[in-house]
């Protein structure tokens, strides 16, 4: 008999068969349940998940689910919205959803920033090669939570992350990459011009170079004149 659990997320009940998960599914290490022959409702649609996407440009692309980044509350889907299935006149591939509402960079610094009302998940895509959603966590409180980042627990206390932000986006004001915050390597030229406000706000990010909150951080920051999603 089918554990009750699902292979993937541990939740119940898990009423689809193991051998839903494709071969090319390289996370068997993260699985939650590793003795268990089924997966959840979740689990299993997702990983069979991918969808149309309309880009700026009016063309329609595939997207698959391992690209995207989530937020559930409550069990509820919020971020992205996942539509009809529709087929694409003139395009090959098939009847799929269409998908939009994807998370911006932008979007998640608000999520961390201002978390909804518990419970939640928040899974953050990092490369966009790997299947996330499967093992969300769950964050109970909005001051003190955790979400996955890639395949990373990453746990947020608001009050740290907002001022490691602001410390962060100083220094892209300032005139600095992301790089050079994010290495410590900064160029000559760059400090020359701004070494008095530099020394302060480098003197407080030292301590999490290196860190997966700091490459949080690094992945939402933005300059103050454009908070856009683009990397620095």
């Amino acid at each position: 008999m089918p554990s009750a659990e699902c292979y993937l997320c541990a939740r119940r009940p898990a009423p689809h068969p193991r051998s839903q998960v494709p071969e090319t599914f390289t996370a068997h290490a993260f699985a939650r349940s590793q003795e268990s022959d089924s997966l959840c409702e979740r689990c299993a649609w997702v990983l069979k998940l991918r969808c149309w996407y309309q880009k700026t440009d009016g063309n329609w692309s595939i997207l698959f689910a391992r690209a995207f980044s989530w937020l559930w509350v409550n069990s509820q889907l919020v971020v992205p919205t996942i539509g009809p299935e529709l087929s694409i006149a003139g395009k090959r591939g098939g009847t799929f959803p269409v998908v939009s509402n994807l998370a911006t960079r932008s979007d998640i610094r608000g999520w961390l920033l201002e978390p909804p009302t518990p419970p939640f998940e928040m899974v953050v895509a990092q490369s966009g090669q790997k299947h996330t959603l499967p093992f969300a966590v769950t964050g109970w409180d909005r001051e003190y939570f955790a979400l996955l980042f890639e395949m990373d627990t990453v746990w947020i206390r608001k009050t740290q992350l907002r001022g490691l932000l602001e410390i962060y986006e100083s220094l892209l004001d300032l005139g600095f990459s992301k790089t050079e915050i994010d290495t410590g390597e900064y160029r000559g030229e760059r400090l020359a011009k701004s070494l008095t406000p530099w020394w302060p706000l480098e003197e407080k990010i030292v301590p999490y170079r290196g860190s997966r909150l700091l490459e949080l951080v690094s992945f939402v920051a933005g300059r103050s004149i454009t908070k856009d999603t683009t990397n620095a």
